[in-house]
């Protein structure tokens, strides 16, 4: 219990890795295949191409979100970063992490983020924050070309997302987690961060 309460202070403090959960994919990751018949030349129903579309720049997401994660940077804004301001879509590039910039991302009022792929509009990372992202993104050449020339915009999207309200109720036999998520996270993110749940299908 004192592990789970603890991680919950760490979650309240930092907050968690953003990941797309898997039903962005569809069941066995149907969504990505889409996207691969998509991309090689197939034509799909409006319906089928939005999903196939959706799924190929959450799994660029998740490969950036994953990098930074392994690097140890996923909470923090690096030079060169696009940064997106806590509550709101406004997004602003930052040329070099100073200590106002790292008091911020500390008090959670802005994040680092990680991209919808597309074609590059302004602002676009720089430095230590675009050599993670193209490390990562390079692994996909199908996923990157075939956005691109499916039309889209890149768009941003915030690699650490804050839980609000994050409680944690006892009863005998039983827990119950309570929090709210801001529009477009997912909670099998939260729940994998805070007691290592995972979803399948």
């Amino acid at each position: 219990m004192s592990a789970l309460v603890s991680r919950l202070d760490s979650i309240r403090a930092a907050g968690v890795p953003n990941y797309f959960g898997p039903q962005r994919f569809g069941r066995g990751a149907g969504n990505l295949a889409l996207a691969a018949r998509l991309f090689a030349g197939e034509r799909l129903r409006r319906s089928q191409r939005s999903l196939a579309l959706s799924a190929a720049r959450a799994e660029l997401f998740n490969a950036v979100l994953a990098a930074r994660v392994e690097a140890g940077s996923w909470d923090r804004i690096l030079p060169g970063e696009i940064a997106g301001l806590a509550g709101s879509n406004s997004v602003f590039a930052v040329a070099d992490s100073t200590p106002e910039t790292e008091r911020r991302a500390a008090a959670q009022d802005i994040h680092p983020t990680g991209p919808l792929w597309g074609s590059e509009t302004k602002p676009v990372p720089s430095n230590a924050a675009a050599e993670l992202e193209q490390s990562a993104t390079a692994l996909f050449p199908e996923l990157t070309a075939g956005l691109e020339r499916a039309g889209l915009e890149r768009g941003f999207r915030p690699l650490r997302v804050a839980a609000a309200e994050l409680v944690l109720i006892r009863r005998p036999g039983r827990m119950t987690l309570g929090f709210e998520l801001p529009r477009g996270a997912y909670a099998t993110s939260l729940l994998r961060e805070f007691a290592d749940c995972t979803e399948t299908g």
